[in-house]
């Protein structure tokens, strides 16, 4: 079996999917969501694919494809796929970060403890100073012995979010819950100094 290139899109939602994971999708990534809503899990696994409806004068609808979602609250799944991901990002607003902190923290030490590669978390979260917030999480629930060794081959990588997400009313999400309006914007610029490895 070939190795499948994983990212880990933490968070669902209008950013997660109307953004990020067409950016992955794009790289050639399956794209792997972990979200706690129900319904939008079930969706995803039920149908690997959901459309983003791009605005704007060059109108299209891009179908995003490979996909598929492990609900947040089982730790053991989420960590295995952080794990053997290839990168990993969070789109799921500022409160939550503590609460994905645990799976994180649990996937990376699998992650050291199998093969023991960098990994880089994209923060593309509405906070200042996300990537000090998030390491500040993900520290406390790694093991003293390792935690260090962990943490120096993590980046915790701060992104912005420029593409705008229109808000979805209450028709588009029951007519097509997965679909998502978008501009046609779409650069994710990155802090690079904080990229560790490749």
């Amino acid at each position: 079996m070939s190795h499948r290139r994983t990212a880990v899109q933490f968070g669902a939602g209008n950013i997660g999917r109307g953004f990020l994971a067409q950016l992955f999708y794009e790289s050639g990534f399956e794209v792997v969501f972990v979200d706690v809503v129900d319904t939008v899990v079930e969706n995803l696994n039920a149908r690997h694919e959901y459309p983003i409806h791009i605005v704007g004068e060059d109108a299209e609808t891009v179908s995003i494809r490979n996909v598929r979602a492990v609900h947040g609250k089982s730790i053991a799944q989420v960590a295995q796929e952080v794990a053997t991901a290839e990168v990993l990002c969070t789109a799921v607003g500022a409160n939550a970060l503590p609460y994905i902190a645990p799976a994180l923290a649990e996937g990376l030490r699998l992650r050291h403890e199998q093969n023991g590669t960098p990994v880089n978390i994209l923060l593309c979260e509405n906070l200042h100073d996300a990537s000090a917030v998030l390491r500040s999480h993900v520290s406390k629930h790694l093991p003293d012995a390792v935690r260090e060794e962990i943490l120096d081959k993590t980046g915790f990588v701060q992104a912005v979010v420029s593409r705008m997400v229109p808000v979805q009313t209450e028709a588009d999400r029951t007519t097509a819950p997965l679909a998502i309006r978008v501009e046609a914007y779409k650069r994710l610029p990155i802090d690079g100094s904080a990229v560790v490895g490749t």
